[in-house]
């Protein structure tokens, strides 16, 4: 587990929960393949250039959350908001939502040209 070593001291229990990472943070380069994040609050975090693939985001917060040039591919994102969410030049092969595969919903609306 990472934890914040900003406050190090010999009581290291005092410091157990807490994680480096927090809101409003910039990301770039950053791998963690086959992580889990639970209940972390990524809320208006930029995230650049990183792998995030086969990992679990299970009940965190996104508001705001920025993700660019990074790959998810193989994760699952459970019993988090994704209101307002808006994909740009994304590949959503495979991409499934509730159960309903929406990069094959897409790949037939737009004809195969995506």
């Amino acid at each position: 587990m990472l934890h914040n070593m900003e406050n190090s001291s010999s009581d290291s229990k005092s410091n157990e929960n807490q994680n480096i990472l927090a809101p409003n943070m910039f990301l770039e380069r950053f791998e963690a393949t086959s992580s889990t994040f639970n209940f972390i609050n990524f809320d208006h975090c930029i995230i650049n250039q990183c792998d995030l693939s086969n990992s679990r985001f299970s009940e965190s917060k996104l508001d705001g959350i920025a993700i660019s040039d990074s790959n998810l591919d193989g994760s699952l994102i459970e019993r988090c908001s994704l209101r307002g969410v808006s994909l740009q030049n994304c590949n959503v092969d495979g991409l499934v939502i509730n159960g309903f595969k929406i990069g094959d919903l897409i790949d037939s609306l737009s004809g195969g040209k995506l």
